[in-house]
């Protein structure tokens, strides 16, 4: 479908499927380009089992724009299809997708104006629909929604999506949630939120209640990166004003070509460990953007932020030290992009200086054939070992690996020259609620951690042993 205008009033009307019922749109092409006026794109519209893929939508031009990609369905299936739409100065009211029970995924939105209101995604009244692997580009001065969640319901997962805006304009939002009562809320989790302008926030909740939201990687150079309920300029305040996003992350990522909208991470750049194995599972997402296999199980490896898996070839950067070097019984934390990775109570002596990495989604190494442990460790570079302190090790529960069980963890250390060692039973401290793990009292040498089960690696203890026999050895 080819429609060309160069009228200034007026409207186009392009339809796919309208009102249909368990229909299918597959290789279509809509292009139009009209000087003013309004343009109406309906690819599914009030259907019922439709699905749309591999469709491209081309609007240009200097319309007011819709684009109805999935809107008043049930139960529809949009997946990989191509969305380019550009005004001068007209508003470009979004990609729709709208009511009930459909999987919205792999889809290319790309909207831009020099100066008209931009949304790219428009969820209106979405319910238990899943939207995952989307790439949604967004650019304009003025107003500009990224993704724009308008009377969702708590059933709708947003998750696995890159967002990405540019402009200058100040209502500018990555994720722009409008929930006024406890009837609508979201689930968005594994996304990357990224601004690449300091105007604006990343994300707009107006309501914390009937909201889930973790596990997201937002940046923005610099200014506020929340708004609606509370304004913060950091995670830290934001979680504990609302509650959200415990395990997110504030990063600066490097992509292969933003330009021209290859959103996959450069795995050469250390910053890919931003997005590498920390995101959540889910077993509707089998696949990423580019068709590469995603971890379906804790047991399998750790999926990662975004619409793209990457394994990092680089080397982790090192974790923020606050304060920058180890003090006398006093308490040094390492936190990366804003999220805590160890805290180390030092004692009467302390080294001059320790460096800390996190390899998240990375098994440690070398153990015992058929350990059981997680998959991350925390590699930690003193100046000199040998110091009385304790060590708290955080974790994701994403990183379980083939411990059955949370509650089965036990932190291991390792140690100038040796191997890794378990501090097993009561010289094991646990904090399920946090994802802390730590010793019941101090230890005397620093180093390394990861988790592993309890009870299967060299026991370390902190506690003088009692009631202990050997016999027939």
């Amino acid at each position: 479908i080819e429609m060309n205008s160069t009228n200034t009033s007026g409207s186009i009307y392009a339809y796919l499927m309208y009102y249909g019922y368990n229909s299918h749109a597959h290789n279509n092409t809509i292009k139009t380009n009209k000087a003013g006026g309004y343009t109406r794109a309906y690819v599914v519209y009030a259907g019922d089992k439709d699905s749309a893929t591999n469709n491209t939508i081309e609007i240009l031009g200097n319309t007011y724009t819709y684009n109805y990609l999935a809107y008043s369905c049930v139960a529809h299936y949009v997946v990989d299809n191509d969305v380019y739409i550009e005004t001068n100065n007209r508003t470009i009211y979004g990609t729709y997708i709208g009511y009930d029970n459909g999987i919205f995924a792999n889809n290319k939105i790309v909207h831009q104006s020099n100066t008209g209101t931009v949304t790219g995604l428009y969820m209106d009244y979405a319910n238990g629909s899943r939207i995952y692997n989307n790439l949604i580009v967004t650019k304009t001065d003025g107003t500009n929604y990224g993704a724009r969640a308008y009377y969702v319901y708590p059933s709708t997962s947003f998750f696995n999506n890159t967002v990405y805006t540019t402009g200058t304009g100040s209502s500018n939002y990555n994720i722009y949630v409008y929930n006024s009562s406890s009837s609508y809320g979201i689930k968005m989790y594994n996304n990357i939120f990224y601004k690449t302008g300091s105007s604006g926030y990343n994300a707009y909740v107006r309501s914390a209640d009937q909201v889930f939201s973790d596990h997201n990687l937002y940046y923005k150079p610099s200014g506020d990166i929340f708004d609606g309920v509370k304004t913060e300029a950091n995670l830290h305040d934001w979680r504990k004003g609302t509650g959200l996003d415990r395990n997110s992350i504030f990063y600066d990522v490097e992509f292969t070509d933003a330009a021209n909208h290859d959103f996959s991470i450069i795995a050469s750049s250390e910053n890919a460990w931003a997005v590498n194995a920390r995101a959540m599972h889910d077993t509707a997402r089998k696949t990423d953007y580019a068709s590469q296999a995603v971890p379906q199980f804790t047991e399998d490896g750790v999926p990662d932020i975004g619409a793209f898996e990457v394994m990092p070839t680089s080397t982790p950067p090192l974790a923020i030290a606050s304060p920058a070097a180890p003090v006398a019984n006093s308490t040094q934390t390492f936190t990366f992009g804003q999220d805590t990775v160890l805290t180390m109570e030092c004692g009467a002596t302390v080294p001059v200086s320790y460096d800390v990495r996190q390899y998240a989604g990375t098994k440690a190494t070398p153990v015992p054939a058929g350990l059981e442990r997680m998959f991350f460790y925390t590699e930690g570079t003193p100046a000199t070992f040998s110091h009385s302190y304790k060590a708290n090790t955080y974790y994701k529960d994403s990183w379980l690996g083939n411990i059955p069980i949370e509650e089965d963890a036990v932190m291991a250390r390792k140690s100038d020259a040796g191997g890794w060692v378990g501090y097993n039973y009561n010289n094991a401290f646990r904090d399920v609620e946090n994802n802390v793990l730590s010793t019941a009292g101090t230890i005397d040498s620093v180093g390394s951690y990861t988790a592993v089960r309890n009870g299967r690696i060299g026991i370390r203890c902190v506690y003088p042993t009692t009631g202990i026999r050997f016999s027939n050895i």
